[in-house]
C-alpha cells in the first residue's frame, strides 16, 4: 500500500567534466555507502527550486546561481520500496556558484569525481541509468520502480 507522496530535489554541478557529489555514511540509512548528487526532501511551501538551493548549500557548502530544470524521477512505491514511499523528484544543473566546498557535509563526504567516473561509483541502479542524462542536452524524465533494492521497472524518456 502507497505511503503517501514525497517531493524530492536533486542538484548536479556541471563544471568542466566534473559534478559534485555527496558519500553517503551515516550507518543504517538507507543510502549508506552510494554516492549521490546534493538534494533531498522539499520544505512546506518551498518550491523546488528553492528546495534545491537550500540542500546543495547545507550539504555541500556551495550556493548554485544558476538552477535549471533538467529532469524529473517518478520513484512509485507498492509497498517495498526502500525509499518509504512514493517520491517525485526534480532534478536541477548549476554551472556557477559561490562558497567554498566543504571537506565533509552533515550527510558524508563531499567530492568532485570526473564525469567518465561515475560508472564506477557505488550507486542505485537507477541511477546509474538516469545520470548519463544529466549531462546530456536537453530534458529528461525516468520512472523507476524497486523492490527493496532490487530496481524492477525502469522507463526513462529524453527530449533535446
Amino acid at each position: 500500500m502507497a505511503r503517501g507522496l514525497e517531493i524530492g530535489v536533486l542538484a548536479y554541478l556541471q563544471d568542466g567534466g566534473r559534478t559534485c557529489l555527496i558519500r553517503k555514511d551515516k550507518p543504517g540509512h538507507y543510502m549508506h555507502g552510494f554516492c549521490v548528487a546534493p538534494g533531498g526532501k522539499r520544505l512546506p511551501n518551498e518550491s523546488p527550486e528553492q528546495a534545491a538551493a537550500r540542500e546543495t548549500e547545507e550539504e555541500t557548502g556551495l550556493r548554485p546561481l544558476d538552477l535549471r530544470p533538467k529532469g524529473m524521477l517518478h520513484f512509485p512505491d507498492y509497498g517495498d520500496s526502500p525509499f518509504g514511499c512514493e517520491w517525485l523528484c526534480f532534478v536541477y544543473v548549476f554551472t556557477r556558484y559561490e562558497g567554498e566546498p566543504l571537506e565533509r557535509g552533515p550527510e558524508g563526504e563531499v567530492f568532485f569525481p570526473r564525469i567518465e567516473e561515475l560508472p564506477d561509483l557505488p550507486m542505485y541502479e537507477g541511477d546509474h541509468l538516469f545520470t548519463p542524462h544529466v549531462f546530456r542536452p536537453g530534458f529528461f524524465s525516468a520512472r523507476l520502480v524497486y523492490r527493496g533494492t532490487q530496481l524492477v521497472l525502469e522507463e526513462i524518456s529524453a527530449w533535446e
